[in-house]
């Protein structure tokens, strides 16, 4: 007679996706992918991923979010204040993430947005 596991594993681990085999992990974006894998640690359940064009940061982003349910906001910067806003709280109350992904580093004109900004950890 075998006798049952005396503890169920669980899936704990990064999960692999199609995207992973695209995205290089190196110095230049370890914390940002680390960031990431501790999602579910995150004050708030979004955060603003910023860094130059064509730095993989979009395809970093949209991996995470795929892997997670959480929503992409890419080029931020150039969406409408009220959508973030709603965007924001809607990741707050449904525990998924938002991840905001501008170009360029945004200065808010709506206070409550600029408060958000202020409140994230930014990955870089």
């Amino acid at each position: 007679m075998t006798r049952a596991p005396d503890q169920i594993a669980l899936p704990l681990d990064w999960p692999q996706h199609q995207d992973d085999s695209r995205f290089l992990v190196s110095d230049a974006n370890r914390a940002a992918f680390e960031h990431f894998q501790r999602w579910t640690m995150w004050p708030v359940k979004a955060t603003i991923l910023t860094g130059p064009r064509r730095s993989g940061r979009t395809l970093l982003a949209r991996g995470f979010c795929n892997r997670v349910g959480g929503k992409l906001i890419d080029q931020a910067e150039h969406q409408d204040e009220e959508m973030l806003f709603h965007a924001w709280n809607a990741a707050q109350e449904s525990g998924r993430p938002s991840c905001w992904s501008p170009t360029v580093r945004r200065h808010f004109g709506n206070r409550d947005c600029r408060t958000f900004a202020r409140a994230w950890r930014l990955p870089r």
